[in-house]
């Protein structure tokens, strides 16, 4: 007899490979079921609902992207240019590799309340990479004139970054073979950076 954990660990791989065909928006319940050979009571009874589903999908990409930043952050042997420039590169390379999470995780809001217990990894996930790129890396790596315009400097780079990833995945491009026009703008958007706001 199958065990519990088996049925979860189904129900998780068959809805993966529905949201990376179809995106997560259009996939039901009642499909992940039929892909997994179990019923929609069945998914209830293992996970509170789709987004549930979506939140335990992403604890291993989520994982490596924070692990990922925190080695670019903490290296010795690049500079502060060059670190910027690996990180807006690994974002990239997270939102081409992960569409459908990229999607639903990066475009959502979050609590804007972090002295609260997290209900669930999905915001601390959030808040550990707005913490590690915002309140450390950006302050201890660039310096401008006033604190306040590299805090919007560094907000403006991520929504600019952002939104080279949204509007490429909204295209529908999301081959390899687009990918060295990516990192040309993802450089250019860099250069401009550090235009106003000066490496440490």
């Amino acid at each position: 007899m199958e065990t519990e954990i088996n049925t979860r660990q189904r129900i998780l791989i068959a809805a993966e490979e529905l949201f990376s065909k179809k995106g997560f928006e259009k996939v039901t319940i009642r499909e992940i079921g039929k892909n997994a050979n179990c019923s929609h009571a069945t998914i209830y009874f293992h996970f509170k609902d789709k987004k549930n589903i979506l939140e335990k999908l992403a604890v291993a990409p989520m994982k490596k992207l924070l692990y990922d930043l925190k080695e670019i952050t903490k290296s010795d042997d690049i500079d502060s240019k060059e670190k910027l420039m690996r990180i807006c590169k690994l974002h990239l390379q997270f939102g081409l590799s992960n569409v459908y999470l990229y999607k639903q995780f990066f475009s959502a809001g979050f609590k804007a309340d972090y002295s609260e217990v997290f209900s669930d990894e999905w915001d601390k996930f959030k808040f550990d990479i707005y913490d590690l790129l915002f309140n450390d890396f950006f302050p201890n790596h660039f310096k401008t004139s006033d604190h306040n315009q590299l805090v919007l400097n560094s907000k403006l780079l991520h929504y600019q970054v952002h939104g080279i990833i949204v509007v490429h995945i909204a295209a529908g491009n999301y081959f390899l073979k687009e990918e060295g026009d990516l990192i040309s703008l993802i450089e250019q958007t860099v250069h401009n950076f550090t235009l106003t706001s000066i490496p440490s």
